[in-house]
């Protein structure tokens, strides 16, 4: 019986024989060197399948190889505040990085480059950790799970929704830049939220109660002028990160005050109004012709 089953990468060249063939994924060419591996297999189809598991074998190895090379610092590093949100835009860069398609939404053949390339990266990655009972890594970083995610389910991953850590930084890289007054000043303010709720939130999870109990945080020990000011910032970075991430959401710190503006302290720079007695007073102290 002649060669009428598909074997993988297996390609008859003539009179040349038989060779393996494969493409090299375009995120795995850089650190393989090549863009293609191509092996001969011998004159007869008979020594062809004899050589070609021994090959095929080889070739994996290599692709694992590159793919170890791919991996970076930062796609295993991880930080103390990271949020899933960073874990999923970190992923997000480095997929682009490695140049794979970011609209993959998963399937294809088996001997697709994009499919091969995504297996053997995750492959790869998956072989830093200890194996469990159930035949899965364990204890994985926060970053390369998000990274396995990312490349297993490719565009059909859901972005993790925005948290106000999330709303912090996007406020500080967007609005505050290098102002160093300014950047301790919200980073002293959003310890104060932080303090207030115990944990980081979702903005989607934030309610007006929730926006009350971090304002009474802030007012223990300070002025509500303080506090005004403090919220003010506060409001500034949830709006700013609700329009930016296109939440279909409410600031839950509209209009919320320190104290009522018949409560607040007094401003020292501003004159104390008069009564209606002194009012009263005055007018009668008028010289003719005067205008009070």
């Amino acid at each position: 019986m002649g060669m009428m089953i598909l074997v993988q990468y297996l390609q008859k060249r003539g009179k040349a024989g038989w060779r393996y063939r494969r493409k090299v994924p375009p995120a795995l060419k850089a650190f393989l060197g090549r863009g293609e591996i191509v092996v001969p297999l011998g004159k007869t189809e008979a020594e062809a399948l004899a050589r070609y598991k021994k090959v095929h074998a080889e070739a994996e190895q290599q692709l694992r190889n590159a793919a170890l090379g791919v991996r970076t610092p930062q796609a295993t590093s991880l930080g103390t505040a990271d949020t899933p949100l960073d874990q999923f835009q970190r992923a997000d860069r480095q997929v682009r990085q490695w140049k794979l398609d970011p609209d993959w939404q998963g399937g294809g053949r088996d001997f697709d480059h994009e499919v091969v390339a995504r297996d053997v990266i995750a492959e790869s990655i998956a072989q830093k950790y200890p194996i469990g009972d159930d035949g899965y890594p364990v204890d994985v970083s926060p970053n390369d799970a998000a990274l396995l995610r990312t490349l297993m389910l490719g565009s059909r991953e859901v972005q993790p929704d925005p948290t106000l850590e999330d709303a912090r930084k996007l406020y500080l890289e967007e609005k505050v830049g290098d102002d160093k007054t300014k950047q301790m000043e919200l980073d002293r303010i959003f310890k104060l939220v932080r303090e207030g709720l115990g944990k980081d939130r979702k903005l989607s999870s934030l309610k007006r109660q929730d926006a009350k109990e971090i304002r009474d945080h802030m007012l223990d020990g300070r002025k509500a002028s303080s506090v005004d000011r403090y919220l003010n910032v506060v409001r500034a970075a949830v709006n700013h990160a609700i329009r930016e991430y296109d939440l279909k959401v409410t600031n839950p710190f509209m209009y919320l005050e320190a104290a009522p503006k018949d409560k607040a302290e007094p401003d020292k720079d501003k004159r104390r109004p008069f009564t209606v007695e002194e009012r009263a007073h005055n007018v009668l102290a008028l010289q003719p012709g005067e205008v009070e």
